[in-house]
């Protein structure tokens, strides 16, 4: 009797099963795109869209964006929300320097009171739903993460220029019972 060949089917096994496991690997990763690619995805979804047109979307059509954003992968999720934020920022610079300092100021002003009037639509169910999706763990990592974001991308002139809107929308987490 050969004590050798039940070794050697063990090993031609263990050697078949991984290569089994390698070649899924391979596929799943063909079949998967990838982080970045995930990101670059969502954004040619949504990035065609000006500031002004996603305010004027529709509950449904931003129940539809958010759970498509919920869909993806925590460190898609981030690239995305960077890459939205920097966009934000750059359009916002533009914006500014065409305007005076008292216009910068007179806008601000502007948003922060468009800010407290939407506020104030929120139905208290929306209000509820709102409060449980910012106390999320993850939501609320990508919170913080988008306020660094804003935080690294703004010189200290617009941090200054947009600390009312930062202060609102603060309040406004706070006035929730969230933690920001």
């Amino acid at each position: 009797m050969n004590l050798s060949a039940p070794r050697h089917r063990r090993t031609l096994l263990l050697f078949a099963a991984g290569a089994s496991l390698l070649a899924g690997l391979i596929v799943w990763d063909l079949t998967h795109p990838s982080a970045d690619e995930q990101a670059e995805a969502y954004v040619k979804r949504y990035d065609k869209m000006t500031q002004e047109e996603r305010r004027k979307m529709s509950q449904e059509q931003r129940e539809a964006m958010r759970a498509d954003f919920d869909k993806l992968p925590p460190a898609t999720r981030e690239k995305v929300t960077a890459r939205f934020v920097r966009q934000g920022v750059e359009q916002m610079r533009k914006e500014m320097a065409k305007l005076s300092p008292d216009q910068r100021r007179a806008k601000i002003a502007a948003e922060v009171e468009r800010m407290q009037a939407q506020f104030a639509e929120i139905s208290d169910e929306e209000r509820e739903k709102l409060r449980q999706r910012l106390n999320d763990p993850q939501r609320r990592t990508a919170t913080t993460g988008m306020m660094n974001t804003v935080q690294a991308a703004l010189t200290l002139e617009e941090r200054e220029l947009f600390d009312p809107m930062i202060r609102e929308m603060l309040g406004q987490i706070e006035s929730l019972g969230a933690a920001p």
